[in-house]
């Protein structure tokens, strides 16, 4: 009851501001935002331009300023000084700053095109709070009119013009001062990419006139000449130059602490080896690095034009080896020479490379508890960076996992998992017959082998897997990627089944299907597309889809050649094969509020069928919900499939062919790296197949709305920048199980907290 008392002493605290509020002084209540024209521009984007902001809330409550005024001012000791220092003072209205933001709200306005937008203001006083409002009329914004060029330096004319087709500006779209800017970093890489090393954007300015018509700006684009001060002072303009590479030095293994403690010492102990017109420079012993490997990875060569795309290329190539900790690159200006009429100047490159620890050791400890059932999972971790000495990365993993299960379970009382699994990461794509090196150079690709082992026992089962998978994946772009899995082996066995887990499933033919051995020979694509930046406190979105099938191969060679081949039920090896496709997507959206508050919105379908040799998914590719990452509110496995409720077991592994979850979770920090999370999940499983005849299993368009789980909660995360750990308590608020009366649960007789589910885990759950 103390931290009850505690909470109310915190409420009452933040809902008395005024606490350290001078007499003669305001606390800002809040910042008000009127405008009409959502849409055109956002008001998030508005609100950024406030030049003083209120105190941070926490679902309405000011948290950290309740914290503040905890404290008693007048004592340096105690827990005083914490908490001011975890708190915030309250935020004292300034009239100065109030109409500072007027004029930034309309300096920002005017780089949306709103010239003409009225941004009134005004302040509301009461009771030593102040409430500060800005009404804001966008009016019509201005156009882009005429688009001209005036270049002064003849060399550079050319290549401008030939790609003015590839211009961020086009007449007739509003006028936006981002199109500008993103106008001048074009035309500053175009010329870099055409050897132009000493080209920057400063070169380059706008004019803009508004007078030949209304709501109308004519743009010039102005790049001027390159200007030479001359002895007497005088300025001259002479013309831009080309560069192109020269020596190409690269520093293996480069130590930047050592180069900048003695630079004398250190770059005199370096030896020099020239290798394939390359001089490569490192310590007296052998680099751990392949000289073919580096080279593979880069794209600057002597004699070529100096180009920006061949550096960035290079510098993240060779950044995203694994045994590579940092790369920097950076060029030396080293005289001219004279090519036809036009004067090239060189440049030597200078790549220093500061390599990564050879080999790494790691565990993991993870704890779980769903609904009461205790459990830990351990991982020993093993990984090495440089196996076939061509920055190979090899990834060993051993793990064994425990949950203890309700005294009411018979059996093992246990579910016990335990497994092995080899990974190899090669750099590079492992294609034969394919001429890949254009593809190499814009994507990056690599190369993935995996290999792996489980074993699980649960009182209702045992069941071991061996996977097998090779495949690849590569960037689209900045925010694009892919992965290709052309072989995906699957061997899944249950040496031991339950009698009474057998009468279960012996229910219905479809989840006999589900749970027998099964051969699993597939292929699958995954896109993936994410803006989030790192350690970027912005709005991102993160969107996954993935496809995937298994059986076709098997099936067109056991037509081939077993004449024998029935509808279902063909084997290879001795073992059943399974055909069917499946595909999810999964949709996530995090907008930031402020530095305190974020909100996480996710969706996700997915939807398997098998076919063919198959009456049914095998269970390792169906659908579940529940658990840490999922509807919180229920174990993992425990949900669904729609209003099904399973009767005469104890054993819960609740799994179907479809699946539909909606999660929401507002985020918000409390202090040093506490944070904590209010979130409402809703969604369920259900059965496709006709073969499924669970009562209450199968999907409805008419009536799965009422299948729909919804379970809330809190939680808390403990961020550690390198782990986060979470504890999160789930309740369950409509329970589609429920059969008679209403399906929502709060007010229902029985209902009460000693119902509510909590996991713990590492990881936001998404």
């Amino acid at each position: 009851m103390s931290g009850f008392y505690l909470l109310l002493l915190l409420i009452f605290s933040a809902c008395n501001p005024t606490k350290y509020v001078p007499q003669d002084k305001f606390i800002l209540q809040r910042n008000k935002m009127i405008t009409s024209e959502k849409k055109k521009v956002e008001k998030k984007d508005l609100k950024a331009n406030i030049k003083q902001k209120s105190n941070n809330r926490i679902v309405g409550i000011r948290f950290h300023l309740g914290l503040y005024n905890l404290s008693n001012i007048d004592k340096d000791k105690g827990i005083h000084p914490w908490l001011r220092k975890t708190g915030e003072p309250p935020v004292i209205f300034d009239i100065s700053e109030h109409q500072k933001t007027i004029v930034q709200m309309k300096s920002f306005l005017n780089t949306k095109g709103y010239f003409d937008a009225i941004v009134e203001d005004s302040v509301i006083y009461s009771k030593q709070k102040a409430i500060s409002e800005y009404s804001i009329d966008l009016q019509e914004p201005y156009k882009i009119g005429r688009i001209n060029y005036i270049i002064d330096d003849p060399v550079l004319k050319p290549y401008i013009l030939e790609d003015s087709s590839s211009t961020q500006l086009v007449s007739g779209e509003t006028y936006q001062v981002k199109n500008i800017d993103n106008e001048r970093e074009r035309i500053e890489y175009l010329l870099k990419d055409k050897g132009f090393y000493r080209f920057r954007k400063d070169f380059i300015y706008f004019e803009a006139d508004s007078t030949r018509e209304q709501k109308t700006i004519d743009l010039t684009i102005h790049v001027r000449s390159k200007t030479l001060r001359l002895p007497n002072n005088e300025i001259e303009e002479v013309p831009f130059h080309r560069y192109k590479i020269g020596k190409i030095f690269i520093f293996l293994d480069y130590d930047p602490s050592e180069a900048l403690k003695d630079p004398t010492n250190y770059y005199k102990g370096l030896d020099t080896i020239s290798y394939k017109g390359f001089n490569f420079i490192q310590s007296n012993e052998r680099s751990t690095l392949n000289y073919d490997i580096v080279l593979r990875l880069n794209y600057l060569y002597s004699d070529d034009l100096y180009n920006l795309t061949n550096v960035e290329q290079t510098r993240n190539h060779l950044s995203g080896l694994t045994m590579i900790r940092h790369v920097d690159l950076y060029f030396t200006e080293m005289g001219q020479q004279q090519v036809s009429d036009t004067s090239v100047f060189t440049l030597d490159c200078n790549l220093q490379i500061v390599p990564n620890k050879l080999q790494s050791y790691s565990i993991e400890l993870e704890g779980t508890n769903s609904s009461g059932n205790f459990g830990a999972s351990l991982s020993l971790l093993y990984q090495h960076r440089n196996l076939f000495k061509r920055a190979e990365v090899l990834n060993l993993k051993l793990n064994t996992s425990y949950e203890a299960l309700p005294k009411e379970t018979q059996g093992y009382g246990s579910m016990q998992e335990y497994g092995a699994e080899a990974s190899i990461l090669f750099p590079r794509l492992l294609l034969p017959f394919l001429e890949k090196e254009n593809f190499v150079k814009k994507y990056n690709p690599k190369t993935n082998l995996l290999t792996a082992y489980n074993y699980q026992r649960r009182p209702e089962y045992e069941r071991t897997m061996f996977v097998s998978r090779f495949g690849y994946n590569w960037q689209g772009n900045r925010y694009v990627s892919h992965i290709v899995t052309p072989i995906d082996l699957n061997v899944i066995k249950l040496p031991y089944i339950d009698s009474a887990f057998i009468d279960h499933i012996d229910t219905t033919s479809y989840l006999a299907y589900s749970y027998k051995n099964t051969f699993i020979a597939g292929l699958s694509y995954s896109f993936v597309y994410t803006n989030r930046k790192i350690r970027r406190n912005q709005d991102y979105y993160y969107f996954r889809f993935n496809f995937s099938t298994s059986g076709n191969m098997v099936s067109l060679l056991d037509n081939l050649f077993n004449d024998n081949a029935s509808k279902t039920g063909n084997e290879v090896f001795g073992i059943e094969y399974s055909q069917y496709v499946k595909g999810d997507f999964n949709l996530m959206y995090n907008t930031v509020i402020n530095d305190a508050n974020s909100i996480v919105y996710r969706g996700f379908f997915g939807l398997g069928l098998p076919y063919g040799n198959s009456r049914a998914l095998p269970f390792e590719k169906q659908y579940y919900t529940g658990g840490a990452n999922d509807i919180r509110a229920w174990p993992v496995r425990s949900l669904g499939p729609g209003s099904h409720v399973p009767e005469g077991t104890t054993f819960y592994n609740q799994t179907a062919d479809m699946k539909i979850n909606f999660n929401i979770e507002y985020r918000f920090k409390i202090a040093w790296v506490l944070e904590g999370a209010f979130f409402v999940d809703a969604g369920n499983v259900w059965a496709v197949s006709k073969e499924d005849t669970r009562p209450g299993a199968r999907f409805q368009f008419g009536t799965f709305l009422s299948d729909m789980a919804v379970g809330s909660g809190v939680g808390t995360r403990f961020d550690f920048s390198y782990f986060l750990f979470r504890l999160d308590f789930g309740f369950k608020m409509r329970d589609p199980q429920i059969q008679d009366g209403s399906k929502w649960v709060i007010g229902n007789p029985g209902y009460n907290l000693s119902q509510m589910t909590f996991h713990l885990a590492i990881g936001y759950p998404f």
